[in-house]
């Protein structure tokens, strides 16, 4: 099974990562996928994202710690508060979907970068962070939606497209 293209079309699209002839559109295939090579080397310095929060606060959450843990709540909590000490508001679950997409663009971006390259350091860092996350019981923020009595959120969306990002290329 696959998701996004067949093993011929992952072989064309090592081929086109060299070429600099503009398309009809204007761009180089070149061009576009030296970013996302960028983007997957510097996703390996990451350790930590910044999760803005909704009463203008921001916090720094571990990218290889389970956004349910106890450490990334009190993080998260703790910043639920204005300035005078007044809570906010209920935690929107930010808490899960804002990490958790960074986190699926990091899986894409090694995903892709392999596919790209061939180059294995890719397949393993992605192969090991999505081992990471299917380690997490869950990929919402399970304190949030059992609060509002729902079953899931758009976190584990996110984080479906990203572990299939992996299971597909890598």
């Amino acid at each position: 099974p696959r998701v996004y293209f067949t093993p011929e079309e992952a072989k064309q699209i090592k081929l086109r990562r060299f070429d600099g002839l503009k398309t009809k559109y204007g761009w180089t295939w070149n061009k576009q996928y030296n970013p996302l090579l960028e983007a997957a080397d510097a996703a390996f310095d990451v350790t930590t994202v910044r999760v803005s929060m909704n009463t203008g606060k921001s916090v720094m959450m571990d990218i290889w710690e389970d956004v349910n843990s106890q450490h990334n709540r009190d993080q998260y909590l703790a910043a639920s508060f204005d300035d005078d000490g007044t809570k906010f508001e209920e935690p929107y679950t930010g808490f899960g979907c804002l990490i958790q997409q960074k986190l699926t663009d990091m899986l894409k971006a090694w995903s892709l970068s392999y596919i790209m390259t061939g180059k294995k350091v890719y397949s393993d860092q992605a192969i090991k962070m999505a081992m990471n996350i299917a380690s997490w019981e869950w990929w919402i923020d399970k304190n949030w939606t059992d609060k509002k009595h729902i079953d899931a959120d758009a976190s584990i969306a996110w984080m479906m497209e990203g572990m299939v990002t992996v299971y597909d290329m890598c």
